[in-house]
């Protein structure tokens, strides 16, 4: 698994807003580890399924 790590783009481990415009110029969007947190509270995976509102919405999951 560490290997594996290692051979990622630096941009793919890293969230912050420079690689967040990195990831969008080399993938065309953004990608959010799901066990990651967003805030204090939530994982990016709990935070992308509320709107503004905190009403549900659905998401997709590509497995890679």
């Amino acid at each position: 698994m560490y290997l594996f790590i290692c051979n990622l783009d630096i941009n793919l481990l890293d969230a912050g807003r420079n690689k967040r415009l990195s990831q969008k110029k080399i993938y065309g969007g953004e990608i959010f580890p799901t066990s990651a947190y967003a805030n204090d509270y939530d994982t990016f995976l709990e935070y992308f399924q509320k709107d503004k509102n905190l009403n549900n919405r659905g998401i997709i999951a590509i497995d890679l």
